[in-house]
Order: C-alpha cells, then structure tokens, then sequence
C-alpha cells in the first residue's frame, strides 16, 4: 500500500480520518494537518503528497477513494399507539451489530410498554446511535348510566366520558343520549390514536321488584326528568336524598313522588347526590343506598 494512504478507506458520517505522516495539499479545505474532513455523499478526494515539506519532483498527486458508512436509524422514532397494540422497532441493517437499551441484540425488536428505547449499532467501524420514544395510548372507556328497564320506562339516558369526539348509531353527537329498551346501538369515539367503538343493548328487568335508576336529566324535555324508584308489591316507601356534604335535599313516602333536582324550589348543582331507600316488600324490610348523577 502506498505509504500516503490511510490505513483504511471507509469513514463514518462526520468522522474525520487521520492521514500517514507527510505533508499533504489538498485541492480544497478537506485535508489539514495531516487530517482528512470527508464531506457527505463526496467519495473522491485529490491531494499533493510531498515527503517534505516543500514541493520536490517526488511530490504525488493522488486521490483518496472513500466509502461513506451512512447513519443507521431505527424504523420508528415517535410513536403513539394502543394499549395492546405491540410495536416492532428495527434498525433494518442486518450487516451491522446492535444492542439495544434493552438488552436485547437482534436487529427488530417488540416492545410492549411506553419508553425510550435506544439501539446502539456498530457497522464496519463506526459506532451510531438512534431513539425511538414510544407511547402506548389507552383506548376510551364507554360507560353507560343504565343499561336496565322496568315497564313503565320508555327510555333512558346514557352518557359517554371523552374529551374526543363522538357518535352514537342514532346521529347524536353529544355525550348524553338517550335509547329505547330492547334495542341495539353502538357508540363510537373518534380518538385520533385509538379510536373505540362497542355495542349495548337496553333490556327489560324487573325481577328485583324495586328498580332504582342512577341517572336522571332534568333539563326541561320529556326523557328522564325526575329521579324515581319504580316497582311492584311495594307496601311502604320512603326516600331521603343527600348532597355530599351531608345536607338533606329531599325527602318523600310516596312512591309516586319523584326528585326533580331542586331543593326548596331552587335546582340544585351537576354531580353526585346519594340516596337511602327503604321499603316493606310482601312483609320484608329492605334498605338501598347508592348515588345518583344529576346530569342537564
């Protein structure tokens, strides 16, 4: 090998290469002090070699061929997906080593947890690193209010929580909206990372004898206005409905009065209210508490 070339003629992006001793002149700024400065994508470098350090008739003009070793990457650098949505990382080079942050030294990788994950790759003799951030998103949670009927009812509500947008098989695009029993429907939400959809079905149950619904709506139409206790063979009643500082808000024995969300004429705020229920059933006591959504 000629004593002016390197040693070795691959160079990593942004590398520089250090030259054998002499003296070097380059047609450019490239070389310096015996130190070649690779630009990206340019392979072919001329230069004057001179044994000392002014010109003589043994200088050689010459030309370094090199070959660019380009920056490996990881296949996905920002990745938002679902919650059981596994993602494959791949550095896609099976000429190069790597370990990854994991432990982990194959070229592709499955990962299943939110994390940065870091490949550290050796190619030829270059040494580059790359990222990849990794977010596993949970998918919406659909709740319905109610999903239970006793005969008397005609429909109920039933809202969904989500900051996205939505849509109900009905056309209704608000969180609240309100179905028929015996009836199918879907409601989707439109997670722009993981969108949901899922199917309920209203059905009609009164074996309890006692039906307490845990939502109401009393904002001025016909579905749902009053919180009422609904049942069959019912002897005596009486209900007390609390606010969550304790505060008694309402109070009935008749099993026909319902609450409308007021107290002393003036309504009352959105949120949780609890109630105690007791009955006489075909001679036997029972008592129910839980708490209900006032919604509008």
């Amino acid at each position: 090998q000629e004593p002016y070339k390197p040693s070795y003629s691959s160079f990593c992006t942004h590398n520089s290469i250090h030259l054998k001793s002499g003296f070097y002149s380059a047609f450019g700024d490239n070389i310096s002090n015996n130190v070649l400065k690779p630009i990206p994508n340019k392979l072919v470098y001329p230069f004057v070699w001179k044994s000392r350090e002014f010109y003589t008739c043994s200088d050689i003009l010459d030309t370094i061929t090199l070959t660019q070793i380009t920056h490996a990457q990881v296949s996905k650098i920002d990745t938002i997906t679902c919650t059981n949505n596994p993602i494959t990382l791949t550095t896609g080079d099976d000429s190069s080593q790597v370990i990854w942050s994991t432990g982990d030294t194959a070229q592709t990788i499955t990962v299943n947890y939110s994390g940065i994950y870091t490949a550290f790759i050796r190619k030829a003799n270059c040494v580059f690193y790359d990222t990849a951030y990794v977010t596993f998103y949970n998918a919406p949670r659909i709740k319905p209010l109610d999903t239970t009927f006793c005969p008397e009812d005609s429909a109920i509500s039933l809202q969904a929580i989500s900051s996205w947008p939505i849509e109900w098989s009905n056309g209704d695009t608000t969180q609240l909206a309100k179905f028929e029993a015996g009836v199918d429907f879907w409601l989707k939400i439109k997670d722009p990372f993981c969108p949901a959809i899922d199917t309920f079905r209203l059905e009609v149950d009164c074996s309890n004898q006692l039906f307490i619904p845990n939502a109401f709506t009393p904002n001025g139409d016909a579905f749902n206005p009053e919180f009422i206790a609904k049942g069959t063979k019912i002897e005596n009643f009486e209900m007390r409905i609390f606010a969550r500082n304790g505060q008694l808000v309402f109070y009935s024995n008749n099993l026909e009065d319902g609450w409308d969300g007021s107290s002393n004429g003036q309504p009352l705020p959105l949120g949780k209210y609890l109630y105690i229920i007791e009955v006489e059933i075909e001679g036997e006591t029972q008592k129910h508490a839980g708490t209900i959504h006032l919604i509008k």
